[in-house]
């Protein structure tokens, strides 16, 4: 058994960390799907970027559709209340249905 300041160094050396760190891609789509509008103005600028692919636009493009369905449960229940403007939920649909091929 290794002594605990061996085993210490061992979980927490460099090696160890560069194997669990993210690049630069995998950060910013992970931050596109918290949050689609800080990257995005629309569903279709997620469509029309080049370094996403199928399966990070569908992530973002969920990420999206869920915000904008609580959005409009909110405002059915009249709780809104300065939320930054988010894409209707049709205008996520659209382009959920483009990424399957579903519409021109």
């Amino acid at each position: 058994m290794l002594p605990p300041v061996l085993l210490c160094w061992s979980v927490f050396s460099p090696a160890a960390t560069e194997e669990n760190r993210r690049s630069p891609q995998q950060e910013r789509t992970e931050d596109a799907i918290a949050d689609p509008s800080r990257q995005f103005k629309t569903p279709m600028d997620v469509l029309r970027d080049p370094k996403l692919d199928v399966d990070a636009k569908r992530a973002i493009l969920e990420s999206w559709k869920k915000d904008a369905e609580l959005l409009s449960t909110a405002t059915n229940e009249n709780m809104t209340g300065g939320e930054s403007p988010i894409p209707t939920l049709q205008d996520v649909n659209i382009a959920l249905e483009k990424l399957s091929g579903r519409v021109n």
